[in-house]
């Protein structure tokens, strides 16, 4: 037999506290909050305070964590603080098993805090400015900062950058050097190591050829050749812009593919033995160079070079 703990009715079967769903209900409220104060007495200390939730018994957490403690061990610990003397109750954190049980040494932590100092020799803390100012590097506008936060000596990271990119400006000023260039022979004035051209113009003339260049190296290379460094505006200024096959003159003002622009055309092939030298290279139509190919002249064309 057990006894309904909302009506106190006897009833039978397994083990519950109620009998019904309904003295369930009404013993335990939906609503936790209700709308106005409620007047009820506190479970430890006894006295009466106003509250309007249904399941609130004690009057402040310190009687919640006393009747814990009562409930478990039976006697609530009492402490003494050895800075000022005050009995005070166990704090927030404090086993319930009494063999376990935490012991404080002062009630608060200012206590504690003047007992430490005193120990060390320190009745009173050091007295810092709260508030420093200071003017900034970069524009001059004062900037307010604490002494415990560090070093500042900018207002914004705008001007700390300024300022670092002008430092590093004024350390590393590249000396100006001289320099002759590749292509043409000019000297020019320059701040960086690597220049060796004096304009665009040169370096693109120069990139062409060297393109031409590798080219032939490549195929030379193949076959154990010789390879020279020829400038195509050196053979057609020494054969006087005339083609070294047809023999007629060759318009400067075009450029290949036009049929007659100028080209360089090797008198022994590379593919026939020839080497990439002055001497085996002459002046030549676009299109006289394509139609003679890989084949040797015949009629002396290396005679009309000499």
């Amino acid at each position: 037999m057990y006894k309904c703990k909302h009506c106190g009715k006897a009833f039978e079967g397994r083990k519950k506290k109620f009998c019904s769903i309904e003295c369930q209900r009404a013993h335990y409220p939906t609503k936790r909050i209700s709308k106005k104060l409620l007047k009820r007495e506190c479970v430890n200390c006894g006295k009466s305070f106003e509250t309007r939730s249904y399941i609130r018994k004690c009057c402040s957490p310190s009687c919640v964590r006393s009747r814990c403690i009562k409930k478990h061990i039976g006697i609530v610990p009492i402490y003494i603080c050895k800075k000022c003397g005050k009995e005070f109750g166990p704090k927030k954190g404090n086993s319930v098993n009494p063999g376990k049980a935490r012991k404080y040494l002062y009630c608060s932590r200012e206590c504690s805090d003047k007992r430490e100092r005193k120990k060390r020799g320190r009745n009173e803390r050091p007295k810092f400015c709260k508030i420093v100012s200071v003017n900034c590097l970069e524009c001059g506008e004062v900037v307010i900062k604490r002494p415990h936060f560090g070093k500042r000596y900018f207002c914004s990271s705008k001007c700390q950058a300024l300022w670092m990119n002008r430092r590093a400006k004024e350390r590393y000023i590249p000396k100006i050097s001289n320099v002759l260039c590749i292509w043409c022979g000019q000297s020019f004035d320059t701040n960086r190591y690597n220049f060796r051209f004096c304009s665009t113009k040169c370096k693109k003339e120069n990139e062409k050829i060297a393109k031409y260049n590798n080219h032939l190296r490549r195929r030379m290379h193949l076959r154990e050749g010789f390879i020279e460094q020829i400038k195509p505006l050196e053979i057609f200024m020494r054969d006087g812009w005339k083609c070294g096959i047809c023999g007629g003159k060759i318009n400067r003002n075009v450029i290949a593919p036009h049929p007659m622009s100028a080209s360089i055309d090797h008198i022994i092939p590379i593919s026939k033995g020839g080497q990439h030298i002055r001497t085996n290279v002459r002046c030549s139509h676009f299109i006289c160079n394509n139609r003679k190919s890989d084949n040797i002249s015949i009629g002396g064309d290396q005679m009309r070079l000499m």
